[in-house]
């Protein structure tokens, strides 16, 4: 849908992510425990959105609104940018925490 400017709008849609989590994470969980357990429901909610159910459209809609909580890597299609595999994908996620680690202590 985007073209040649895939590769711009994937890495700004990632660095936004990477921003919210920061966010979300040091100012608001860290110090209200109601935050925190709001982002838990809203990450829940949307791991039971991908059970293979007949959901109604309405709550499949929703569940891919909750689905940004997760903060899943996949929301940018990375396979698009270059060759992706699980291995990769693997590893950008266990990898995930130390990168957002070294960023906050930047």
């Amino acid at each position: 849908a985007f073209g040649s400017n895939y590769p711009a709008v994937a890495t700004i849609v990632i660095v936004v992510i990477v921003c919210l989590w920061l966010a979300i994470n040091r100012l608001a969980a860290a110090n209200f425990d109601s935050v925190d357990v709001c982002l838990l429901f809203i990450q829940l909610t949307a791991i039971i959105g991908d059970f293979n159910l007949k959901w109604p459209y309405w709550l499949k809609v929703a569940f891919s609104g909750c689905s940004i909580a997760t903060f899943s890597i996949d929301l940018v299609s990375p396979e698009c940018l270059f060759r992706w595999t699980f291995e990769v994908q693997w590893l950008v996620q266990m990898f995930f925490p130390l990168f957002g680690s070294s960023v906050v202590v930047l």
